[in-house]
């Protein structure tokens, strides 16, 4: 699958930036993810934050190896029963830049849902969008390092109310005068719609 995007090892995490609380181990498909360090970064005033996430060596080992176990129960290799395949040969025929791309997008879209929903001061407005080139991800992709990825993600204003600005406040309120007419009227449309004829 194509991937949005995203920040591969050895980039610079946005600064100043502050650490967030990270997400628990979490259960995708037949592996455990652990949790991702999250940073934040946001400019006073500004709508929109920059989220660093640096992804742990050993999910983008677990998930790339799902991903062989994948193509190897699924892949039929010349002389090997489907599943006996050596690594090595599925790998060649599938093509590792394709496992490795969708390793990424499977760990692009587990972090960054993470990365908000476990974060709720974040306070996003709709989906992070990831930033950087996916062809330049996958070429620097390497199985059991860290992997960091850099979101973008739109934030809602930040409003400063003092305490007091309420109090004292008043506001008249405009009661309709009650009218008899439209309320028996209304009263006799719904006796018709609603009403049954019984039997006496």
């Amino acid at each position: 699958p194509a991937l949005a995007g995203a920040r591969c090892a050895g980039l610079r995490r946005p600064s100043p930036s502050r650490l967030l609380a990270a997400s628990p181990r979490a259960r995708v498909g037949m592996v455990t993810l652990p949790p991702a360090a999250v940073y934040m970064t946001r400019e006073p005033g500004s709508a929109t934050a920059r989220v660093a996430l640096t992804v742990p060596g050993e999910a983008t080992r677990e998930v790339f190896d799902a991903m062989v176990r994948d193509a190897k129960a699924r892949t039929s290799v010349d002389g090997f029963k489907k599943g006996k395949a050596p690594d090595a040969l599925v790998i060649g025929q599938v093509g590792r830049d394709r496992l490795k791309s969708n390793a990424l997008a499977t760990l692009i879209q587990h972090y960054v849902q993470t990365a908000v929903a476990d974060n709720p001061e974040l306070n996003a407005i709709g989906e992070p969008e990831v930033v950087d080139d996916s062809a330049a991800l996958i070429a620097a992709f390497a199985p059991g390092e860290p992997l960091e990825l850099t979101l973008e993600v739109e934030l809602w204003p930040e409003v400063s109310v003092p305490k007091d600005a309420y109090e004292g406040l008043e506001v008249e309120v405009e009661v309709p005068p009650f009218n008899q007419e439209a309320y028996d009227e209304t009263l006799r449309q719904l006796r018709q719609r609603q009403g049954r004829p019984e039997d006496l």
